[in-house]
């Protein structure tokens, strides 16, 4: 399992805070009236999401948490299944990638 991502905890932590960063870069900009038709997207996906600073503060953590557990699960779905393909023995790496050859 030593080529599978071994840390989902890790992985889904660094993608929360991405996405939260981007909703408060999303947040601010739209207080500038920049990325209006994102904004509104935001608004009907997001529950908590609005311009205030408590609802950029609120989607932020929404965002974060929905984007935890979504990252969360899929890599650990995926060590799961890159540790049972391992163990028989068939690897999902690059190595079915095409060799090329650098000699002319």
């Amino acid at each position: 399992m030593d080529k599978a991502i071994s840390k989902p905890l890790a992985l889904a932590g660094a993608a929360a805070i991405v996405v939260a960063i981007i909703m408060l870069l999303l947040g601010i900009l739209g207080n500038f009236g920049v990325y209006t038709g994102a904004v509104e997207m935001m608004r009907q996906w997001h529950v908590f999401f609005s311009l205030s600073i408590g609802g950029i503060i609120a989607g932020m953590f929404e965002a974060a948490i929905i984007t935890f557990v979504f990252v969360y699960l899929f890599v650990f779905i995926y060590n799961k299944l890159a540790q049972s393909f391992y163990s028989i023995g068939c690897p999902i790496s690059s190595d079915f990638a095409p060799r090329v050859s650098t000699s002319s």
